[in-house]
């Protein structure tokens, strides 16, 4: 029953279709027998395909151009099949809002429409149904439109650059260069003064001022940093060999052309005098108890200390008769540049005995000479001088002889 209720919808569709034909055509072209004629013809022509078809297919499935027919029309044939009918009401795709206005959206026509494929299977109802081609064998004219509440991709962290952080970088960098500075940043600069070379010191075959820079910071009563000047020292011997500098206040700082020899540690005593090494270009820094040798190695000054021999004591005799040990500030103390040294009295006080370790080398006789100066080479062997002549103290075997020798006139 169902074959017949399709074959007579498909003369239907035959007969309107050759009715909208025959109204297409022009009067004056074509005549009315021949019209007639050529309608009759193609309507035996369509009927018996259609009838054969029909015959010839009858297994489920073979319906397939029957179904499609009634149920979506012929639409428009193309040589690459059915494409859709356009209709008025045409359907936004899925990524278009429901709000938005079809209006925006381009319609279709036939040459930019959407394909169809007919599905494999047959659905329950046994009819075959039109289904769209998919993205890889159509692609539209236009692309799809991107959803506007679509958020746009962000780098992630580690890879997005940000103004502040290269801000903050370089600020970070100027800070480190700043702390990095101060940590080798050296004391503040000081106008300094060359020395100031006393015009009645005795010079000897080179010129003071071919010495070098050599300047002193000292402390003031406000306990500032201060440039010494010829008021906080002077100076009281120069030869070819030394120069002997005796200091009047606190010094603090050694320089010798701009580079530091030595400073001074706090709770330590302050320097009494400074003796400069000619020959060898070291500085010896004498205190109460001790020296301390400056030497440059490799541009670098370092330091050596040397304490006063403990075992060598010098006594004055009183005019009661008693022997009083000397202190350190009765006579000035420093290493000579043979190694030894050098103790010389000040003037007006005499040295009456001379003891090592627990013996007595020398002892002065009653209205004998006075002793100007001595130099210390060791327990072993020291030497005395005196106005006219110079005595030599040395240990042999355990006992010490004492020779004499005139001194140059």
């Amino acid at each position: 029953m169902n074959k017949y209720v399709r074959y007579t919808y498909i003369l239907l569709i035959i007969i309107l279709i050759g009715s909208v034909k025959s109204s297409d055509k022009q009067p004056s072209l074509v005549s009315d027998d021949s019209t007639d004629d050529s309608d009759d013809n193609n309507f035996d022509t369509v009927v018996r395909e259609l009838e054969s078809l029909i015959e010839d297919h009858q297994a489920p499935g073979d319906t397939v151009v029957s179904d499609n027919l009634l149920q979506h029309g012929l639409g428009h044939i193309t040589s690459h099949g059915y494409m859709e009918q356009p209709s008025d009401d045409h359907t936004p795709p899925e990524h278009q809002r429901p709000d938005e206005s079809p209006t925006t959206q381009d319609q279709p026509t036939p040459q930019d429409g959407k394909y169809y494929l007919i599905e494999p299977d047959p659905g329950k109802d046994g009819k075959y149904r039109l289904v769209p081609i998919t993205h890889l064998e159509y692609i539209p004219a236009h692309p799809e439109p991107q959803p506007e509440d679509t958020e746009p991709v962000e780098k992630p962290e580690s890879e997005s650059e940000s103004p502040e952080e290269e801000d903050n970088f370089e600020v970070i960098v100027r800070g480190v260069e700043n702390i990095v500075d101060e940590e080798h940043k050296s004391p503040p600069a000081i106008e300094y003064k060359k020395v100031d070379w006393s015009p009645d010191v005795q010079t000897g075959t080179q010129k003071p001022n071919e010495l070098p820079a050599i300047m002193f910071i000292g402390l003031n009563n406000d306990d500032e940093l201060v440039p010494m000047t010829t008021s906080c020292y002077k100076i009281i011997s120069f030869n070819f060999y030394l120069v002997k500098f005796k200091f009047g206040c606190r010094c603090v700082e050694i320089l010798c052309n701009g580079k530091r020899v030595w400073s001074h540690r706090p709770g330590t005593s302050y320097p009494r005098t400074l003796i400069y090494n000619r020959k060898e270009g070291k500085f010896m820094v004498n205190f109460n108890n001790r020296i301390v040798s400056c030497s440059l190695k490799d541009g670098r000054w370092t330091e050596k200390v040397i304490y006063r021999p403990k075992e060598l004591r010098l006594f004055t005799k009183t005019a009661e008769g008693l022997y009083c040990k000397l202190t350190h500030n009765k006579y000035n103390f420093h290493l000579t540049a043979f190694g030894s040294f050098k103790y010389v009295f000040n003037q007006g006080l005499t040295c009456d005995m001379i003891q090592i370790n627990d013996e007595i080398v020398w002892q002065r006789e009653e209205s004998g000479p006075i002793i100007h100066k001595m130099s210390y080479f060791g327990p072993k062997y020291l030497r005395i001088y005196f106005e006219k002549f110079t005595m030599e103290i040395q240990n042999f075997e355990g006992e010490y002889k004492i020779k004499t020798f005139l001194n140059d006139k």
